[in-house]
């Protein structure tokens, strides 16, 4: 059963007569519902209400209910949200990556970046200062050749700092580099980055599909 029905019959259970408790129904669903928008839900899929379409690229017929309701939505809106007719069907919008990792919905200007345009994942750019604790940079050329500034160590190993230092021992002395790995602090680290979160169902609202 889709919303208005629902908030029709609590209206009935109150006293108001049938017609008068769905048009008052329909009245509050429209303030704040309207065919596009996209919410979450917290609820397994098989429990979506009717009048809403999980965002996961699926396809439905265009002669069905959900399909004559997404490309009954505007042309800017479907080009937004990636809808388009494949054959004699239409997709719903597709909110989540070829990993199967949702998209977070993150308010834009619609100038700059427009309503749609979707990101990969990224991190800020993080540098990180050369450790010199009993290390020193050098450089120097053999036969000739300039080689790139390599690392001269007394001794190797990584500190809870997240600092390490890998040498190879060579002929009186040791070559190596210095780097910088986050694991090594024991602050969580992922293949992704991501802010504490609990997972939803982001879903497409189509329009009162009982009428």
């Amino acid at each position: 059963m889709s919303l208005p029905p629902l908030l029709s019959r609590m209206f009935e259970n109150e006293g108001l007569g049938p017609g008068l408790a769905a048009t008052l129904a329909k009245g509050l669903m429209g303030n704040f519902l309207f065919p596009g928008k996209i919410e979450l839900f917290t609820c397994p899929p098989t429990e979506i209400l009717e009048d809403w379409a999980l965002c996961n690229g699926d396809l439905f017929a265009l002669t069905s209910d959900k399909g004559i309701a997404l490309n009954g939505l505007s042309s800017a809106m479907k080009t937004a949200l990636g809808i388009a007719i494949n054959g004699s069907n239409i997709n719903v919008p597709n909110l989540f990556d070829s990993s199967g990792n949702g998209y977070f919905l993150r308010p834009v200007n619609g100038t700059t970046r427009a309503v749609g345009d979707k990101q990969g994942d990224a991190s800020r750019n993080i540098k990180s200062p050369q450790s010199t604790k009993n290390t020193q940079i050098y450089t120097s050329t053999i036969n000739g050749r300039n080689l790139a500034p390599f690392v001269y160590s007394t001794e190797s190993g990584q500190t809870t700092s997240g600092y390490y230092i890998a040498v190879t021992a060579g002929s009186g002395y040791n070559i190596g580099y210095a780097g910088f790995d986050a694991s090594l602090t024991g602050i969580p680290v992922a293949t992704e980055n991501r802010p504490i979160n609990i997972g939803a169902l982001p879903c497409i609202y189509l329009g009162d599909l009982t009428l």
